[in-house]
């Protein structure tokens, strides 16, 4: 089970046009990009076609790299960690590394670069999280080879339901509405693209819950003073949730599970 700290709320768009910047305490302004942690790209295997980074300022502008000068992603993250699309598919044994840039001043490089890695020989058999409801938008599946392209089924269904990219063991899947009492299951897949190296191995078939009525209010964390971001709680996965002041919607998204930020 991903921990709830690490939980993000998915949201819509999940990339902004106009880039945002940092809110740096004027304080302690920053000088040079020496002052940025250069940021951390987590684990993948091959083929894989997104990347999980953290350790830069939220709002900073990602970049993404093949071997310190091939730029293959690029994003402007509302949180400090995030899933950064690449343009290409990585390769075994390519090092992969990370900036950030806030501010007009630019970090390091990422020091230990992430080395792309094979599979094992069997891929894990994905899980998927219990309960998801009726009408709900996510379907988080748990226990995965982060690399692999992760597709959700409604059993007796030919076509997915929902598809996404597995950047960390645990990814939520953003599905079409689900349906109470079927059921569905996950599927991970080594390399769709190049047959000689395409493996897969399915999630057991679990049941839709049907929605409870009436659908139980949220509860909000209080936000400090200039927050971004709330805490949202006693959330039903795959919900739409609306954050709203003075009676005008100011963010949300689809829950990933009970415990979600949303930004605002």
């Amino acid at each position: 089970m991903k921990p709830a700290a690490w939980i993000l709320l998915i949201a819509l768009p999940a990339f902004l046009a106009a880039q945002s910047e940092p809110k740096i305490n004027p304080k302690f302004p920053i000088e040079s990009g020496n002052e940025l942690s250069p940021p951390i790209v987590s684990q993948v295997g091959d083929c894989a076609r997104a990347v999980h980074v953290s350790g830069y300022l939220p709002h900073a502008l990602v970049k993404v790299f093949a071997h310190a000068t091939e730029q293959i992603g690029i994003s402007n993250p509302h949180d400090a960690e995030t899933d950064v699309p690449l343009t290409r598919a990585l390769n075994v044994g390519e090092k992969i590394t990370a900036t950030q840039e806030a501010l007009g001043k630019k970090s390091a490089q990422s020091p230990i670069p992430m080395v792309v890695s094979a599979y094992p020989p069997a891929l894990n058999k994905p899980v998927v999280d219990m309960p998801i409801y009726a009408c709900g938008r996510i379907v988080p599946v748990d226990h995965l080879n982060p690399g692999t392209h992760v597709s959700v089924f409604q059993v007796g269904v030919a076509a997915a339901i929902g598809v996404g990219d597995a950047t960390q063991p645990w990814q939520p899947i953003l599905t079409s509405a689900l349906v109470a009492g079927k059921q569905v299951f996950a599927r991970q897949t080594s390399c769709p693209a190049d047959p000689a190296k395409t493996k897969h191995v399915d999630s057991d078939p679990v049941t839709v819950a049907a929605s409870p009525s009436p659908v139980p209010p949220p509860t909000l964390e209080k936000p400090p003073v200039g927050a971004d971001t709330v805490v949202l709680d006693a959330l039903l996965t795959g919900s739409f949730v609306e954050v709203s002041q003075l009676g005008g919607v100011i963010g949300g998204g689809f829950s990933t599970g009970s415990r979600n930020t949303a930004p605002v």
